[in-house]
């Protein structure tokens, strides 16, 4: 992935700073939740049933998350991350059907989707609670790319069954956007190199065109190898 490079070239400069600090990798995967904003879809919906219509919306506001970092730990209790987040696909699609007064049927989905990933970076906090366990606090941005992709297809028949009208529109846009993120965690010490990760984060405020503004809840549990 093209974030790769910048990753490496990332850990080699931090790791370059202070020779006495720790630099570490990072490897988490979960599930990611959006509060995704449907009032559009439903506002619509609702006036083709008010119509004497039928309306059905149907979502999935969650998706497999990943993230692949380097950090450095400066002190016992202070860390910096810079991770690649893919924080996968959500959509939401409404299915009408509503007859005019001449007898004309149509039928309509229409569908949207956001698909975001970016850079973390990352201010991690980090409290001892014995010689294993460890409570940690994350305060960070994400440079956000995002895509929204949006659809309507459907046609129209007439009270004889013929077709006489269809629909068929596609739309595609990307934007970029900083977004804060916070989180908190804890970590388990396996042994000398390897910490077993648990890890709450939300993404604040994101906009990728589609959907509305959205806040994302990401669940992750990974591990982190210490060099």
């Amino acid at each position: 992935m093209r974030y790769t490079s910048f990753l490496l070239s990332a850990g080699l400069i931090l790791a370059a700073i202070n020779g006495q600090a720790a630099p570490y990798l990072l490897l988490e995967a979960g599930q990611i939740h959006s509060d995704l904003d449907t009032a559009h879809f439903q506002a619509y919906n609702n006036q083709i049933i008010n119509s004497g219509g039928s309306a059905t919306l149907s979502d999935d506001d969650r998706d497999t998350a990943l993230l692949l970092g380097v950090g450095y730990q400066y002190t016992p209790n202070l860390a910096l991350e810079i991770s690649y987040l893919d924080l996968g696909k959500f959509f939401a699609t409404s299915y009408t059907t509503d007859t005019n007064s001449s007898g004309v049927t149509r039928t309509r989905t229409i569908w949207e989707s956001a698909e975001q990933k970016g850079l973390l970076f990352n201010a991690v906090g980090l409290y001892p609670v014995n010689h294993q366990w460890q409570l940690k606090g994350h305060l960070g941005m994400i440079w956000l790319d995002q895509t929204a992709t949006g659809s309507a297809h459907g046609q129209s028949v007439n009270a004889a069954g013929a077709v006489i009208a269809t629909e068929n529109e596609n739309v595609s846009r990307s934007n970029k956007e900083w977004a804060p993120v916070i989180g908190f965690g804890t970590s388990y010490q396996l042994n000398p190199n390897w910490l077993l990760l648990l890890n709450w984060r939300r993404i604040i405020g994101t906009e990728p065109s589609v959907l509305g503004e959205q806040d994302l809840n990401l669940f992750t549990a990974g591990l982190k190898f210490s060099f």
